[in-house]
């Protein structure tokens, strides 16, 4: 591939996560702005944000299947994520609770291959799914070791803007701190023993139930 394609389809790339984003930006304004959701909404979140066959092509990113298809399968379970957890919560609402809906999206939940970045970037989900999900260590609990998870997060991502943390797909390096006007890692800001490592966040297989 000539240096000109890999331009373009980076470009690409870049319009189309940056769509992305845009889209779950609404989303998220969305369910914020609404204590109990709408069934409009409802309707929108089952539908889904996601770019069209036509849009995608528009973009030109089917002349680099193989880093469109990690970008797109890892962004569309995150945004499916936050879509369930919206959804989940919906259905349990005193004003029009639906149990086996929610039975149906907390099934989808487990069959999800949900990662650890994906909570620590959405902490908000934690609750749906903190029993669902994960193994936690002995003598600690979730709570405990999510919050060492968020935390190691944000000191890593402190210099991040929200587009370049949106698109974050891949847990920082333990090294540094991003500087995002360089894109490389920059000086630690402090040393983390073992006990405080991301191997305590161990997904179980999808379906799997405590």
């Amino acid at each position: 591939m000539s240096e000109s394609s890999i331009l373009q389809n980076k470009a690409a790339r870049d319009r189309w996560d940056e769509a992305c984003w845009i889209n779950a930006q609404k989303l998220k304004q969305q369910i914020e702005d609404e204590s109990y959701i709408p069934e409009s909404l409802k309707k929108q979140l089952e539908e889904r944000i996601k770019l069209r066959e036509h849009e995608i092509r528009q973009l030109g990113l089917e002349n680099d299947s193989d880093s469109f298809d990690v970008s797109y399968g890892y962004l569309n379970t995150e945004a499916r994520l936050m879509e369930l957890d919206a959804l989940i919560k919906s259905k349990l609402s005193l004003i029009k609770a639906d149990p086996e809906k929610c039975l149906s999206y907390l099934t989808e939940l487990g069959d999800l291959d949900v990662q650890p970045l994906m909570l620590k970037k959405h902490p908000h989900t934690v609750d749906t799914i903190k029993k669902k999900l994960f193994v936690i260590p002995e003598n600690k609990t979730f709570y405990q070791v999510f919050s060492e998870e968020v935390n190691k997060l944000k000191e890593h991502t402190v210099n991040m803007d929200d587009m370049e943390f949106y698109k974050l797909r891949e847990e920082p390096s333990e090294g540094g701190v991003w500087q995002s006007d360089k894109s490389v890692m920059g000086p630690r800001i402090e040393p983390r023993t073992p006990s405080t490592e991301a191997r305590h966040l161990t997904p179980r297989p999808p379906g799997h139930l405590l």
